[in-house]
């Protein structure tokens, strides 16, 4: 299959499928519908490496699209990605001798940021609301950018995570839970208002 085989909006596994037989066309098409996902979600947890991290995700995918093997699931599978390089990232940038959990470690735990006494001072706004998000663990932050900012199906985000869909759902209640503490408010109303969600 080749770009010149798929209509004029082309499904997210036409153009992965179109990628893996070689069509450089296809695979452009496939990393412009997707980096600006990406892109905001290093820019959230580590706006100076967003870049770089956007950049070495898609040049990882590109190295692994030929062994994709359900290219109908090729989101989870940049996802995926992106969370592994992040990993890779905040692991490395943890201080010495302190082992890297990203279930319990907070964003500003690893990296020089706002604290979380921060977050309680002024009215919300988005950039509160990415301070309070940086004080909760990593992988709560990232379970509800995927559910809230990136509408992803719990089934995806279990892919992503690869944790079973139960697990996604009672975690996501939890992640509310914590940011909730924090913002004084609703979490879940909060995450889902349009202006609130980051350019």
């Amino acid at each position: 299959m080749s770009t010149s085989d798929i209509d004029s909006n082309p499904t997210d596994r036409e153009l992965l499928c179109a990628w893996q037989t070689g069509d450089a066309e296809a695979g452009d098409a496939y990393v412009e519908r997707h980096f600006l996902p990406v892109y905001r979600f290093f820019a959230t947890k580590c706006p100076d490496a967003a870049d770089d991290l956007t950049q070495q995700t898609f040049a990882d995918l590109h190295g692994a699209v030929a062994n994709i093997r359900d290219p109908g699931r090729g989101r989870a599978y940049v996802m995926r990605i992106a969370r592994n390089r992040l990993y890779m990232h905040l692991r490395s940038r943890a201080s010495e001798g302190r082992v890297f959990d990203p279930r319990v470690m907070s964003i500003s735990a690893v990296d020089d940021g706002p604290t979380a006494g921060t977050v309680l001072a002024g009215q919300m706004d988005v950039r509160a609301l990415l301070q309070a998000m940086r004080a909760i663990p990593i992988d709560a932050q990232i379970l509800l950018e995927l559910f809230y900012w990136e509408e992803l199906p719990v089934r995806e985000i279990a892919s992503i995570l690869e944790v079973p869909r139960g697990t996604v759902m009672s975690r996501l209640s939890r992640a509310r839970d914590r940011l909730a503490k924090l913002i004084g408010s609703d979490a879940a109303a909060v995450l889902s208002s349009p202006s609130l969600s980051p350019a």
